[in-house]
């Protein structure tokens, strides 16, 4: 006879298991089917419980934890429709190197394809977007089943981390009854004991390799650092846990590079070491097609990601092209990508790729690289001198005005967020909009963004879950289409300890796209407000009915004034600056046009 007590054992089997396993947080959306789910999670003692209602921000919430801890959270939801609704996240997860967990509770299969209610086909619902996928079943008692929960519970907390991050499925299936039952008859208390005795035994503990790149990659890359002249470091969105800027500025140091940083890349606000030249202006100054023809770098080397940064393909093309306009030989340019996981290489024209932990292959790089500065010292002049130039045009724009900009939030959100903090950075103009306004030594934050997919679903709900699990201030940096997008997630950030800042950038529209060579005309206006989305909202009210504070700021003092009061007390605050609609699009053409006119001369001697 079938213990009764044997689903309330098994799902406290199931839940311990990932605690012994590493999971310290778990985050639940209600649901009959996953019921033994969430009471063995409320019953185990080392588990920090979350409760998220709608499913899409559930795993949003538990992305950004893992973001800002670099450890996998797991997701617990019930039957049916419930679970798809984790698929954007699981995406963004896999494309972004986070790892996760995600449980779903299913229907026994005797309910499968009989119209029973709340009941789809969950086997591999997440078809290659997650690592890997474990069939749990349903519950059995013998010992052998019992003790094979427990290494698959192991092994998919693992496979959320290694080799490559990202989601993992696992399904359970749960018959009814579904309530908890106490042990009562001799075969259920010997069930009890038997799972008491296997989570008091400990669970096998996976250690993953440390990678360090190839005797025959150190040799042919540390020949190609010893030729350059004109390298370039160039350095794209990065996690806090793969990110290495020590390492980084060594490599810098040692082959007489400029290192090419952009905000989510966790070099740029890094201290870089006397000697590094840092170029955060990087897109600005390329936005000249003559600088960038005569900045023709003859070495590359692209750590992690490929960059934001618009410019910097085109600069790739340029570079691949060779052609006799570029101003040397004509031959092709060496192209070096360094990562951990991944094949970035968008362009498809990468000479070799490093792979390794980024520290040790970055330093090991270094060594091979020998002493370059002497050969490249012109070059780096040149490309500080340009540095500098390209943030004096910057700055002159800013300069002399109350009105807010888009660039004046920007810059006025890097100045007042407070040291040590974390900066989560929004898609869309956001993650651009720093790099053009915000200087390195603007900021110490730690920052996060979901550059992933780089889309901009679930940034609210992202931020509320990084800040679940730090106590610094965490600033969350969106526009007003990715607020709206996301704000009933406001309920999530709602619960938020430490100060929870969320500045929306609001000008009514997605004005990213008034930038982009489809705004051109013969486009049709009616067909453009299909991409920008114009509205007339204002967010007060939204922040309000989530219980929330609520500033709004037309003004820079204004701005500043609110973030000052934001910063000094905890929960979350809502900060929405108004700017012009267009005003981006008129705010960056100003700049790059004096760009062209100013830069190109220092390339030019």
């Amino acid at each position: 006879m079938i213990p009764k007590n044997l689903l309330t054992e098994w799902s406290r089997l199931v839940l311990s298991s990932f605690v012994d396993a590493g999971i310290r947080d778990v985050v639940i959306s209600p649901g009959a089917r996953s019921a033994p789910f969430i009471i063995a999670a409320s019953r185990e003692p080392r588990l920090v419980r979350h409760s998220a209602l709608d499913e899409r921000a559930a795993a949003f919430f538990a992305l950004g934890q893992a973001r800002a801890t670099g450890r996998p959270t797991l997701l617990v939801c019930t039957s049916g429709s419930a679970g798809a609704h984790y698929l954007p996240a699981i995406v963004e997860a896999g494309r972004a190197h986070v790892p996760l967990v995600v449980l779903t509770s299913d229907r026994p299969i005797e309910l499968q394809g009989c119209a029973a209610a709340q009941t789809i086909d969950q086997t591999k619902m997440f078809g290659d977007h997650v690592r890997a996928f474990f069939d749990l079943g349903g519950p059995d008692a013998a010992p052998e089943a019992l003790l094979g929960v427990r290494r698959i519970v192991a092994q998919a907390t693992f496979s959320a981390e290694w080799p490559t991050p990202g989601a993992v499925h696992l399904n359970a299936r749960a018959r009814a009854p579904l309530e908890p039952v106490v042990a009562r008859s001799a075969a259920e208390a010997d069930l009890a004991r038997d799972v008491t005795a296997l989570l008091a035994s400990p669970i096998t503990a996976p250690y993953a390799p440390e990678l360090a790149p190839s005797r025959r990659a150190l040799a042919a890359v540390g020949g190609w650092c010893r030729d350059a002249e004109r390298p370039l470091i160039v350095c794209g969105p990065a996690s806090p846990e793969d990110a290495a800027p020590a390492a980084t500025f060594e490599l810098a140091l040692a082959l007489g590079a400029p290192v090419l940083c952009e905000a989510t890349s966790q070099v740029r606000f890094a201290e870089a070491p006397r000697g590094v030249v840092v170029v955060d202006a990087f897109d600005t100054i390329l936005r000249s097609s003559t600088v960038r023809r005569a900045a023709r770098s003859d070495f590359v080397i692209q750590i992690g990601a490929p960059p934001t940064s618009t410019m910097w393909e085109p600069y790739v093309h340029e570079l691949q092209a060779g052609s006799a306009r570029a101003g040397n030989d004509g031959g092709p340019v060496r192209r070096v990508v360094v990562a951990r996981h991944g094949w970035n290489d968008p362009t498809s024209s990468a000479s070799a790729l490093v792979l390794g932990d980024l520290d040790p292959a970055l330093r090991s790089l270094a060594r091979a690289a020998g002493g370059g500065r002497e050969r490249s010292a012109r070059w780096l002049a040149r490309m500080d001198r340009a540095n500098k130039a390209a943030w004096s045009i910057v700055d002159d724009e800013l300069r002399g005005t109350c009105a807010l900009s888009e660039g004046a939030v920007v810059r006025a959100v890097a100045e007042a967020i407070p040291r040590d903090s974390t900066l989560f950075i929004g898609n869309s103009l956001p993650v651009r909009q720093i790099d053009t306004f915000c200087k390195a030594g603007h900021t110490r934050a730690t920052v996060l963004s979901q550059r992933g997919t780089n889309g901009i679903d679930g940034l609210v709900a992202g931020a509320a879950g990084a800040a679940s699990v730090t106590d610094a201030p965490l600033t969350l940096l969106l526009g007003d289409i990715s607020f709206l997008h996301d704000v009933s997630s406001l309920m999530l950030a709602s619960s938020a300890r430490a100060p929870l800042v969320i500045v929306v950038v609001n000008n009514a529209g997605g004005r990213i796209f008034e930038q982009l060579p489809l705004a051109q005309p013969p486009i049709e206006a009616a067909v453009l407000a299909h991409l920008t989305s114009p509205h007339a909202l204002s967010f007060e009210h939204a922040a309000l009915a989530y219980g929330v504070r609520y500033a709004r700021a037309a003004a820079r003092d204004e701005l500043v004034t609110a973030l000052e009061q934001a910063y000094s007390r905890g929960g979350c605050t809502v900060v929405e600056a108004t700017v012009p609609p267009s005003g981006a699009q008129e705010q960056h053409r100003r700049i790059w046009d004096r760009a062209d006119a100013v830069l190109a001369p220092l390339f030019a001697e």
